[in-house]
């Protein structure tokens, strides 16, 4: 922001859609090409900020993709109490730099079990549909519907 405060008048001032700071990363959207430049030049003439800083600009395309995951947790508690209590017992996972996408607290579910025993299968309009677990190779149905093929990977 001083960078943006000391640019001189009727020069053209940089324009950002967005930004937010998350799990350690500084993601800034700039609106136009121009904008990118200058936020390229402002970073590079920052110097070292502390002992160890790296700053680096990458494109989000070129960015690692953070892997996503899914937990059923039996507890209905507020999400800082879960991910505390994973901490605290799993000292190993970090869990401060955890994103929680969506959260569902649901009752009593057996549904899965009822897809398992129906070979995840379930009824829809005048056929049926095939489930397919996420990146688990062991639980495919064993037939085919000709309502449902298998999700692209």
């Amino acid at each position: 922001m001083t960078a943006v405060d000391a640019n001189p008048l009727g020069e053209a001032l940089p324009q950002f859609l967005y930004s937010k700071f998350a799990q350690r990363v500084l993601w800034i959207t700039c609106a136009n090409e121009p904008s990118k430049a200058s936020l390229m030049r402002t970073i590079s003439g920052l110097g070292e900020l502390w002992e160890g800083a790296e700053l680096t600009i990458v494109h989000s395309k070129d960015l690692p993709k953070r892997p996503r995951v899914l937990v059923r947790i039996p507890d209905t508690s507020d999400v800082t109490t879960v991910m505390t209590r994973l901490r605290i017992q799993n000292p190993e996972l970090n869990t401060t730099d955890w994103s929680v996408v969506s959260r569902k607290i649901i009752e009593n579910s057996d549904s899965f079990k009822t897809l398992t025993r129906s070979n995840l299968k379930a009824f829809w309009g005048l056929g049926t549909v095939i489930f397919w677990t996420l990146k688990d190779e062991t639980r495919k149905p064993e037939a085919e519907s000709t309502a449902s093929k298998p999700p692209s990977q």
